[in-house]
């Protein structure tokens, strides 16, 4: 849609419980071509949050996880 220009969604993201909230919003919008990528700052320290972040990224090649800094 934007020619020239690559659209990246950036989500500090945490909880699974939101997160399932969130993700069919942003497949519609990669659908429609309106971004190019996903990008979750993992901002948790839960491990089954943190599972769940991973197995998104290994289904959805176009979600990337961004490890915070401690």
């Amino acid at each position: 849609m934007y020619k020239g220009w690559k659209i990246i969604v950036c989500i500090p993201a945490g909880r699974k419980a939101y997160m399932e909230l969130l993700m069919p919003q942003l497949l519609v919008y990669k659908e429609a071509n309106l971004i190019d990528e996903i990008h979750f700052w993992v901002n948790t320290v839960n491990k089954d949050d943190i599972k769940y972040m991973k197995d998104l990224a290994e289904k959805i090649a176009y979600i990337k996880l961004v490890d915070l800094p401690p």
